[in-house]
Protein backbone atom coordinates (compact mmCIF):
# COMPACT_ATOMS: atom_id res chain seq x y z
CA UNK A 1 0.00 0.00 0.00
CA UNK A 2 2.87 2.44 1.39
CA UNK A 3 4.79 1.93 -2.40
CA UNK A 4 1.58 2.44 -4.43
CA UNK A 5 0.90 6.14 -2.51
CA UNK A 6 4.96 6.74 -3.11
CA UNK A 7 4.17 5.50 -6.63
CA UNK A 8 1.16 7.53 -7.59
CA UNK A 9 2.82 10.62 -5.43
CA UNK A 10 0.16 10.53 -2.75
CA UNK A 11 2.54 9.32 0.31
CA UNK A 12 3.63 11.90 2.58
CA UNK A 13 2.39 13.25 5.89
CA UNK A 14 -0.65 12.22 7.26
CA UNK A 15 -3.77 14.28 6.15
CA UNK A 16 -1.64 16.07 3.69
CA UNK A 17 -2.07 15.71 0.38
CA UNK A 18 0.49 14.23 -2.19
CA UNK A 19 2.73 16.15 -4.57
CA UNK A 20 0.20 14.85 -7.64
CA UNK A 21 -3.11 15.46 -5.71
CA UNK A 22 -1.81 18.96 -4.78
CA UNK A 23 -0.61 19.67 -8.95
CA UNK A 24 -4.08 18.01 -9.76
CA UNK A 25 -5.65 21.34 -7.80
CA UNK A 26 -3.19 23.79 -9.51
CA UNK A 27 -5.21 25.84 -12.09
CA UNK A 28 -3.97 26.12 -15.70
CA UNK A 29 -2.22 29.08 -14.80
CA UNK A 30 -0.71 27.58 -11.73
CA UNK A 31 0.82 24.69 -13.67
CA UNK A 32 2.15 27.10 -16.26
CA UNK A 33 4.07 29.04 -13.83
CA UNK A 34 5.65 26.10 -11.72
CA UNK A 35 6.35 24.19 -14.89
CA UNK A 36 7.49 27.23 -17.19
CA UNK A 37 9.36 28.73 -14.60
CA UNK A 38 11.53 25.97 -13.87
CA UNK A 39 11.77 25.02 -17.54
CA UNK A 40 12.87 28.87 -18.16
CA UNK A 41 15.05 29.68 -15.91
CA UNK A 42 16.89 26.18 -16.66
CA UNK A 43 17.02 27.70 -20.13
CA UNK A 44 18.14 30.74 -19.14
CA UNK A 45 21.36 29.27 -16.95
CA UNK A 46 21.86 27.35 -20.36
CA UNK A 47 21.55 30.29 -22.85
CA UNK A 48 23.17 32.54 -20.72
CA UNK A 49 26.28 29.97 -20.66
CA UNK A 50 26.12 29.42 -24.20
CA UNK A 51 26.37 33.04 -24.91
CA UNK A 52 28.65 34.59 -22.33
CA UNK A 53 30.84 31.51 -22.84
CA UNK A 54 30.32 32.43 -26.91
CA UNK A 55 31.24 36.14 -26.50
CA UNK A 56 34.46 35.42 -24.05
CA UNK A 57 36.14 33.40 -26.59
CA UNK A 58 35.09 35.82 -29.45
CA UNK A 59 36.80 38.40 -27.23
CA UNK A 60 40.15 36.25 -26.34
CA UNK A 61 39.89 35.56 -30.34
CA UNK A 62 40.02 39.18 -31.56
CA UNK A 63 42.99 40.13 -28.44
CA UNK A 64 44.87 36.72 -29.92
CA UNK A 65 44.47 38.26 -33.10
CA UNK A 66 45.67 41.68 -31.73
CA UNK A 67 48.90 40.60 -30.06
CA UNK A 68 49.88 37.20 -32.29
CA UNK A 69 50.02 39.36 -35.69
CA UNK A 70 52.84 41.80 -34.22
CA UNK A 71 54.60 39.15 -32.38
CA UNK A 72 54.70 36.70 -35.36
CA UNK A 73 56.79 39.51 -37.12
CA UNK A 74 59.46 39.64 -35.13
CA UNK A 75 59.32 35.33 -34.06
CA UNK A 76 59.24 34.50 -38.23
CA UNK A 77 62.93 35.40 -39.27
CA UNK A 78 63.77 33.69 -35.86
CA UNK A 79 62.25 30.46 -36.03
CA UNK A 80 63.18 29.65 -39.79
CA UNK A 81 65.65 27.29 -39.04
CA UNK A 82 63.47 24.98 -37.74
CA UNK A 83 62.57 24.51 -41.44
CA UNK A 84 65.34 22.10 -41.84
CA UNK A 85 66.55 21.79 -38.20
CA UNK A 86 65.02 20.65 -34.99
CA UNK A 87 67.26 22.76 -32.74
CA UNK A 88 67.47 26.59 -33.21
CA UNK A 89 70.69 27.92 -33.56
CA UNK A 90 72.34 29.40 -30.08
CA UNK A 91 72.66 32.80 -31.71
CA UNK A 92 68.56 32.59 -32.52
CA UNK A 93 67.96 31.74 -29.04
CA UNK A 94 69.95 34.78 -27.79
CA UNK A 95 67.96 36.62 -29.96
CA UNK A 96 64.30 35.22 -28.68
CA UNK A 97 65.51 35.54 -25.06
CA UNK A 98 66.32 39.60 -26.00
CA UNK A 99 62.92 39.54 -26.79
CA UNK A 100 61.26 38.22 -23.96
CA UNK A 101 61.46 41.15 -21.63
CA UNK A 102 58.96 43.36 -20.41
CA UNK A 103 61.21 46.40 -22.34
CA UNK A 104 60.33 44.59 -25.63
CA UNK A 105 56.86 42.61 -25.62
CA UNK A 106 55.42 44.64 -22.75
CA UNK A 107 54.58 42.89 -19.12
CA UNK A 108 51.59 40.78 -20.14
CA UNK A 109 53.76 38.16 -22.21
CA UNK A 110 54.89 36.09 -19.86
CA UNK A 111 55.79 32.77 -21.61
CA UNK A 112 56.76 31.66 -25.07
CA UNK A 113 57.22 28.10 -26.31
CA UNK A 114 57.86 26.93 -30.04
CA UNK A 115 56.57 23.47 -30.58
CA UNK A 116 57.12 21.00 -33.24
CA UNK A 117 55.11 18.60 -34.71
CA UNK A 118 56.10 15.56 -32.14
CA UNK A 119 55.60 17.37 -29.17
CA UNK A 120 58.45 18.47 -29.04
CA UNK A 121 59.50 21.85 -27.37
CA UNK A 122 62.02 23.83 -29.57
CA UNK A 123 62.57 27.37 -27.99
CA UNK A 124 61.17 27.99 -24.44
CA UNK A 125 61.99 30.87 -22.07
CA UNK A 126 62.14 28.56 -19.73
CA UNK A 127 65.11 26.93 -20.44
CA UNK A 128 64.16 23.63 -18.37
CA UNK A 129 61.58 22.72 -20.91
CA UNK A 130 63.60 23.36 -24.69
CA UNK A 131 64.43 19.72 -26.00
CA UNK A 132 61.63 17.92 -24.12
CA UNK A 133 58.47 16.15 -25.28
CA UNK A 134 54.45 16.02 -24.29
CA UNK A 135 51.61 15.05 -25.32
CA UNK A 136 50.78 17.67 -28.13
CA UNK A 137 48.26 20.40 -27.23
CA UNK A 138 45.07 19.96 -29.08
CA UNK A 139 45.27 23.37 -30.01
CA UNK A 140 48.44 23.26 -30.74
CA UNK A 141 47.54 20.62 -33.35
CA UNK A 142 44.72 22.72 -35.36
CA UNK A 143 47.30 25.73 -35.26
CA UNK A 144 49.44 23.22 -37.27
CA UNK A 145 46.77 23.04 -40.02
CA UNK A 146 47.06 26.66 -40.34
CA UNK A 147 44.61 27.95 -38.14
CA UNK A 148 45.20 31.08 -34.63
CA UNK A 149 43.51 29.29 -31.80
CA UNK A 150 43.39 31.45 -28.22
CA UNK A 151 42.21 29.87 -25.44
CA UNK A 152 42.70 29.48 -21.52
CA UNK A 153 45.93 27.09 -20.36
CA UNK A 154 44.83 24.03 -19.43
CA UNK A 155 46.62 24.10 -16.03
CA UNK A 156 47.17 20.33 -15.60
CA UNK A 157 49.64 20.25 -18.81
CA UNK A 158 52.67 18.47 -18.22
CA UNK A 159 54.52 21.40 -19.27
CA UNK A 160 52.59 23.84 -17.42
CA UNK A 161 52.56 21.06 -13.92
CA UNK A 162 56.51 21.13 -14.41
CA UNK A 163 56.69 24.69 -13.63
CA UNK A 164 53.93 25.05 -10.92
CA UNK A 165 51.62 27.41 -12.72
CA UNK A 166 48.65 28.23 -10.25
CA UNK A 167 47.07 30.77 -12.37
CA UNK A 168 45.28 30.78 -15.46
CA UNK A 169 46.66 32.56 -18.72
CA UNK A 170 45.63 32.73 -22.14
CA UNK A 171 47.25 30.73 -24.59
CA UNK A 172 47.65 31.59 -28.20
CA UNK A 173 48.66 29.60 -30.36
CA UNK A 174 50.05 30.99 -33.63
CA UNK A 175 51.52 28.97 -36.62
CA UNK A 176 54.72 29.43 -37.96
CA UNK A 177 55.47 29.21 -42.00
CA UNK A 178 58.78 28.83 -43.72
CA UNK A 179 59.53 31.59 -46.39
CA UNK A 180 58.59 30.91 -49.66
CA UNK A 181 55.66 28.14 -48.78
CA UNK A 182 52.25 27.66 -46.95
CA UNK A 183 54.18 24.73 -44.93
CA UNK A 184 53.58 25.39 -41.37
CA UNK A 185 56.87 24.67 -39.48
CA UNK A 186 56.54 25.49 -36.08
CA UNK A 187 53.54 26.81 -33.36
CA UNK A 188 54.61 29.51 -31.32
CA UNK A 189 52.12 29.09 -28.05
CA UNK A 190 52.27 32.67 -26.69
CA UNK A 191 51.09 32.95 -22.65
CA UNK A 192 49.41 36.47 -21.73
CA UNK A 193 48.30 37.37 -18.27
CA UNK A 194 44.24 37.51 -18.24
CA UNK A 195 44.56 40.56 -15.62
CA UNK A 196 44.95 43.19 -18.59
CA UNK A 197 41.42 41.69 -20.47
CA UNK A 198 39.97 40.38 -17.12
CA UNK A 199 37.44 43.87 -16.89
CA UNK A 200 36.58 43.13 -20.70
CA UNK A 201 35.58 39.76 -20.06
CA UNK A 202 33.62 40.10 -16.83
CA UNK A 203 31.64 43.20 -18.85
CA UNK A 204 30.97 41.18 -21.68
CA UNK A 205 29.81 38.42 -19.27
CA UNK A 206 27.79 40.30 -17.36
CA UNK A 207 25.99 42.52 -20.61
CA UNK A 208 25.31 38.52 -21.94
CA UNK A 209 23.73 37.31 -18.92
CA UNK A 210 21.46 40.39 -18.86
CA UNK A 211 20.44 40.06 -22.40
CA UNK A 212 19.48 36.72 -22.37
CA UNK A 213 17.78 37.64 -18.71
CA UNK A 214 15.69 40.20 -19.90
CA UNK A 215 14.84 38.29 -23.38
CA UNK A 216 13.97 35.21 -21.41
CA UNK A 217 11.81 37.46 -19.30
CA UNK A 218 10.34 39.43 -21.35
CA UNK A 219 9.38 35.72 -23.56
CA UNK A 220 8.43 34.32 -20.02
CA UNK A 221 6.04 37.38 -19.16
CA UNK A 222 4.73 37.17 -22.76
CA UNK A 223 3.44 34.22 -22.32
CA UNK A 224 2.32 34.35 -19.26
CA UNK A 225 -0.34 37.10 -20.32
CA UNK A 226 -0.77 34.12 -23.22
CA UNK A 227 -1.74 31.42 -21.09
CA UNK A 228 -3.74 33.57 -17.98
CA UNK A 229 -6.15 34.78 -20.69
CA UNK A 230 -6.63 31.34 -22.19
CA UNK A 231 -6.77 29.84 -18.46
CA UNK A 232 -9.36 32.73 -17.63
CA UNK A 233 -11.33 32.25 -20.62
CA UNK A 234 -11.18 28.14 -19.78
CA UNK A 235 -12.32 29.03 -16.41
CA UNK A 236 -15.02 31.13 -17.46
CA UNK A 237 -16.11 28.57 -19.93
CA UNK A 238 -16.36 26.01 -17.21
CA UNK A 239 -18.76 28.23 -15.26
CA UNK A 240 -20.69 28.62 -17.90
CA UNK A 241 -20.61 24.47 -18.74
CA UNK A 242 -21.74 23.79 -14.99
CA UNK A 243 -24.32 26.43 -14.91
CA UNK A 244 -25.80 24.92 -18.21
CA UNK A 245 -24.93 21.66 -16.81
CA UNK A 246 -27.34 22.06 -14.03
CA UNK A 247 -29.84 23.76 -15.65
CA UNK A 248 -29.98 20.82 -17.84
CA UNK A 249 -30.31 18.73 -14.96
CA UNK A 250 -32.94 21.16 -14.04
CA UNK A 251 -35.29 21.03 -16.71
CA UNK A 252 -34.36 17.32 -17.16
CA UNK A 253 -36.58 16.67 -13.60
CA UNK A 254 -39.00 18.86 -14.71
CA UNK A 255 -39.71 17.05 -17.82
CA UNK A 256 -38.85 14.12 -15.81
CA UNK A 257 -41.74 15.37 -13.31
CA UNK A 258 -44.29 17.01 -15.83
CA UNK A 259 -43.93 13.60 -17.90
CA UNK A 260 -45.05 11.64 -14.29
CA UNK A 261 -47.85 14.24 -13.95
CA UNK A 262 -48.63 13.95 -17.17
CA UNK A 263 -49.38 10.05 -17.10
CA UNK A 264 -51.02 10.30 -13.98
CA UNK A 265 -53.54 13.03 -15.58
CA UNK A 266 -54.21 10.94 -18.10
CA UNK A 267 -54.90 7.82 -15.82
CA UNK A 268 -57.30 9.53 -14.16
CA UNK A 269 -58.76 11.08 -17.05
CA UNK A 270 -59.00 7.38 -18.16
CA UNK A 271 -60.43 6.41 -14.76
CA UNK A 272 -62.79 9.64 -14.76
CA UNK A 273 -64.19 8.54 -17.79
CA UNK A 274 -64.90 4.95 -16.81
CA UNK A 275 -66.36 6.33 -13.55
CA UNK A 276 -69.05 8.43 -15.23
CA UNK A 277 -69.86 5.66 -17.65
CA UNK A 278 -70.24 3.54 -14.34
CA UNK A 279 -72.37 6.06 -12.74
CA UNK A 280 -74.85 6.63 -16.05
CA UNK A 281 -74.89 2.16 -16.11
CA UNK A 282 -75.84 2.21 -12.61
CA UNK A 283 -78.73 5.19 -12.47
CA UNK A 284 -79.98 4.26 -15.64
CA UNK A 285 -81.34 0.68 -14.28
CA UNK A 286 -81.60 1.80 -10.62
CA UNK A 287 -83.76 4.77 -11.45
CA UNK A 288 -85.46 5.45 -14.83
CA UNK A 289 -85.78 1.40 -16.07
CA UNK A 290 -87.25 0.05 -12.72
CA UNK A 291 -90.20 3.36 -12.86
CA UNK A 292 -90.96 2.13 -16.86
CA UNK A 293 -91.01 -1.34 -15.96
CA UNK A 294 -93.27 -0.52 -13.17
CA UNK A 295 -95.04 1.52 -15.95
CA UNK A 296 -95.68 -1.31 -18.17
CA UNK A 297 -96.94 -3.37 -15.36
CA UNK A 298 -99.26 -1.03 -14.77
CA UNK A 299 -100.46 -0.48 -18.47
CA UNK A 300 -101.08 -4.70 -18.56
CA UNK A 301 -103.35 -3.94 -15.57
CA UNK A 302 -105.41 -1.03 -17.58
CA UNK A 303 -105.58 -3.26 -20.50
CA UNK A 304 -107.29 -5.83 -18.72
CA UNK A 305 -108.93 -4.46 -15.95
CA UNK A 306 -112.91 -4.34 -16.70
CA UNK A 307 -113.33 -1.51 -13.78
CA UNK A 308 -113.16 1.86 -15.28
CA UNK A 309 -112.31 3.02 -11.39
CA UNK A 310 -109.26 0.90 -11.74
CA UNK A 311 -108.03 1.46 -14.68
CA UNK A 312 -108.36 5.63 -13.92
CA UNK A 313 -105.92 4.57 -10.80
CA UNK A 314 -103.79 2.46 -12.79
CA UNK A 315 -103.40 5.46 -15.53
CA UNK A 316 -102.56 7.94 -12.20
CA UNK A 317 -100.13 5.82 -11.45
CA UNK A 318 -98.38 5.21 -14.62
CA UNK A 319 -98.29 9.25 -15.12
CA UNK A 320 -96.84 9.69 -11.46
CA UNK A 321 -94.25 6.71 -12.71
CA UNK A 322 -93.42 8.37 -15.98
CA UNK A 323 -92.74 12.08 -14.20
CA UNK A 324 -90.30 10.31 -11.40
CA UNK A 325 -88.38 8.36 -14.74
CA UNK A 326 -88.04 12.29 -16.37
CA UNK A 327 -87.13 13.66 -12.82
CA UNK A 328 -84.35 10.66 -13.02
CA UNK A 329 -83.04 11.64 -16.54
CA UNK A 330 -82.96 15.05 -15.68
CA UNK A 331 -80.69 14.64 -12.57
CA UNK A 332 -78.33 12.60 -14.74
CA UNK A 333 -78.39 14.84 -17.40
CA UNK A 334 -77.48 17.77 -15.29
CA UNK A 335 -74.45 16.05 -13.77
CA UNK A 336 -73.36 15.67 -17.69
CA UNK A 337 -74.39 18.73 -19.02
CA UNK A 338 -73.21 21.92 -17.91
CA UNK A 339 -75.10 25.73 -18.34
CA UNK A 340 -74.26 27.68 -20.75
CA UNK A 341 -70.92 29.19 -19.36
CA UNK A 342 -68.40 28.87 -22.19
CA UNK A 343 -68.71 32.38 -23.26
CA UNK A 344 -69.62 33.70 -19.87
CA UNK A 345 -66.63 35.94 -17.83
CA UNK A 346 -64.66 34.91 -15.66
CA UNK A 347 -66.74 36.44 -12.53
CA UNK A 348 -69.98 35.25 -13.70
CA UNK A 349 -68.67 32.08 -13.77
CA UNK A 350 -68.14 32.13 -10.17
CA UNK A 351 -71.94 33.49 -9.62
CA UNK A 352 -73.70 31.20 -11.81
CA UNK A 353 -71.84 27.99 -10.02
CA UNK A 354 -73.19 29.17 -6.71
CA UNK A 355 -76.44 29.95 -7.59
CA UNK A 356 -76.53 26.84 -9.10
CA UNK A 357 -75.68 25.12 -5.52
CA UNK A 358 -77.52 27.55 -3.87
CA UNK A 359 -81.27 26.78 -5.54
CA UNK A 360 -79.91 23.10 -5.20
CA UNK A 361 -79.20 22.75 -1.96
CA UNK A 362 -80.22 26.09 -0.32
CA UNK A 363 -76.93 26.45 1.74
CA UNK A 364 -75.59 29.64 2.18
CA UNK A 365 -71.82 30.43 0.94
CA UNK A 366 -69.28 33.68 1.64
CA UNK A 367 -68.11 34.73 -1.42
CA UNK A 368 -65.24 36.95 -2.08
CA UNK A 369 -65.32 37.42 -6.08
CA UNK A 370 -62.15 39.61 -7.10
CA UNK A 371 -62.45 38.47 -10.71
CA UNK A 372 -62.60 40.80 -13.24
CA UNK A 373 -65.24 40.38 -16.17
CA UNK A 374 -62.06 38.76 -18.07
CA UNK A 375 -63.28 36.51 -21.22
CA UNK A 376 -61.15 33.32 -21.15
CA UNK A 377 -61.36 30.18 -23.24
CA UNK A 378 -64.36 27.96 -22.59
CA UNK A 379 -61.90 25.11 -20.79
CA UNK A 380 -60.96 27.75 -18.37
CA UNK A 381 -64.50 28.46 -17.72
CA UNK A 382 -65.99 24.26 -17.80
CA UNK A 383 -62.66 23.80 -15.25
CA UNK A 384 -63.84 27.07 -13.05
CA UNK A 385 -67.29 25.75 -12.80
CA UNK A 386 -66.18 22.27 -12.09
CA UNK A 387 -63.89 23.20 -9.14
CA UNK A 388 -66.53 25.07 -7.36
CA UNK A 389 -69.44 22.69 -8.36
CA UNK A 390 -67.57 19.92 -6.87
CA UNK A 391 -65.80 22.22 -3.95
CA UNK A 392 -69.44 23.46 -2.47
CA UNK A 393 -70.57 19.70 -2.81
CA UNK A 394 -68.25 18.23 -0.85
CA UNK A 395 -68.30 21.52 1.94
CA UNK A 396 -72.27 20.69 1.53
CA UNK A 397 -71.79 16.83 2.31
CA UNK A 398 -68.73 17.18 4.66
CA UNK A 399 -68.59 20.49 6.04
CA UNK A 400 -70.36 22.28 9.01
CA UNK A 401 -73.59 24.49 7.61
CA UNK A 402 -72.73 28.16 7.15
CA UNK A 403 -68.69 27.70 6.99
CA UNK A 404 -68.06 27.24 3.55
CA UNK A 405 -66.17 30.32 2.11
CA UNK A 406 -65.16 30.95 -1.56
CA UNK A 407 -62.60 33.60 -2.75
CA UNK A 408 -61.58 33.84 -6.45
CA UNK A 409 -58.68 36.41 -7.68
CA UNK A 410 -56.43 37.07 -10.49
CA UNK A 411 -52.75 37.28 -9.35
CA UNK A 412 -49.58 37.48 -11.53
CA UNK A 413 -51.48 36.44 -14.44
CA UNK A 414 -52.82 33.10 -13.05
CA UNK A 415 -56.17 32.36 -11.77
CA UNK A 416 -56.41 31.48 -8.29
CA UNK A 417 -59.55 29.80 -6.55
CA UNK A 418 -59.94 28.85 -2.83
CA UNK A 419 -62.67 27.20 -0.94
CA UNK A 420 -62.48 26.66 2.82
CA UNK A 421 -64.59 25.28 5.54
CA UNK A 422 -65.23 23.36 8.73
CA UNK A 423 -65.47 19.49 8.88
CA UNK A 424 -68.71 18.61 10.54
CA UNK A 425 -69.10 16.05 13.34
CA UNK A 426 -72.17 14.60 11.57
CA UNK A 427 -72.41 11.89 8.47
CA UNK A 428 -72.19 13.29 5.01
CA UNK A 429 -74.91 15.28 3.99
CA UNK A 430 -77.32 13.71 1.24
CA UNK A 431 -77.21 15.46 -2.26
CA UNK A 432 -80.68 16.40 -3.32
CA UNK A 433 -80.64 15.48 -7.20
CA UNK A 434 -77.25 14.77 -7.38
CA UNK A 435 -75.02 11.48 -7.54
CA UNK A 436 -71.22 11.37 -7.21
CA UNK A 437 -69.46 14.27 -9.53
CA UNK A 438 -65.85 14.09 -10.94
CA UNK A 439 -64.08 13.66 -7.29
CA UNK A 440 -60.69 15.51 -6.29
CA UNK A 441 -58.96 13.23 -9.09
CA UNK A 442 -61.01 14.46 -11.64
CA UNK A 443 -60.74 17.57 -10.61
CA UNK A 444 -56.73 17.29 -10.12
CA UNK A 445 -56.55 15.51 -13.79
CA UNK A 446 -58.62 18.54 -15.48
CA UNK A 447 -56.78 21.03 -13.88
CA UNK A 448 -53.14 19.81 -14.62
CA UNK A 449 -54.22 18.50 -18.00
CA UNK A 450 -54.44 22.88 -18.65
CA UNK A 451 -51.08 23.56 -17.16
CA UNK A 452 -52.14 24.04 -12.93
CA UNK A 453 -51.26 23.32 -9.71
CA UNK A 454 -54.03 21.71 -7.64
CA UNK A 455 -54.10 21.40 -3.70
CA UNK A 456 -56.32 19.88 -0.80
CA UNK A 457 -55.65 19.65 2.26
CA UNK A 458 -58.03 18.75 5.14
CA UNK A 459 -56.01 18.79 9.00
CA UNK A 460 -57.35 20.07 12.00
CA UNK A 461 -60.92 20.36 11.17
CA UNK A 462 -60.46 22.20 8.30
CA UNK A 463 -60.17 21.43 4.76
CA UNK A 464 -59.01 23.56 1.96
CA UNK A 465 -59.72 23.15 -2.01
CA UNK A 466 -57.34 25.03 -4.12
CA UNK A 467 -56.77 25.82 -6.91
CA UNK A 468 -53.96 27.98 -9.26
CA UNK A 469 -54.13 27.90 -13.44
CA UNK A 470 -51.97 29.99 -15.31
CA UNK A 471 -54.52 31.85 -17.87
CA UNK A 472 -51.55 32.22 -20.81
CA UNK A 473 -50.40 28.49 -20.42
CA UNK A 474 -54.33 27.45 -20.38
CA UNK A 475 -54.90 29.30 -23.39
CA UNK A 476 -52.83 26.86 -25.42
CA UNK A 477 -53.40 23.50 -23.86
CA UNK A 478 -56.08 21.15 -25.50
Amino acid sequence: MEAARIADGTAGAPGRPGIAARWRRLSLLGRFSLAGGVVMVAATLIAGQFVAGFMRQNLINQRAAATAFPIDSVLLPELQPLASARVLPPANRARLDGLMTPEELGDDIRFLEVWLPDGTIAYSNSDELIGRRFDLPSAAGVAFRGELVAGFSDLHAGEHTSRGFQRPFTEIYSPIRGYGGREVIAVAEIHESVDRIAPALAGVTRQSWMTVGAACLTLALSLFWIVKAGSETIRRQERELSANLAQARALAERYRVTRLRAEAASRAVTDLGDRLLRNIGADLPDGPLQILGLACLKAEVVRAGPDPAARARALDEIETHLGQTMQHVRDIVRGLVLPEIEDLPLDAVIEAAVASHRARTGAEVAVENLLPALQAPGRVNICLYRLVEEGLNNAFRHGAPGTARLCARLEEGALVVALDNRIADRPPAAMPGRRAGLGLKGLEARIEALGGTFGFTGEGGAARLSMRLPLSGAAGHG
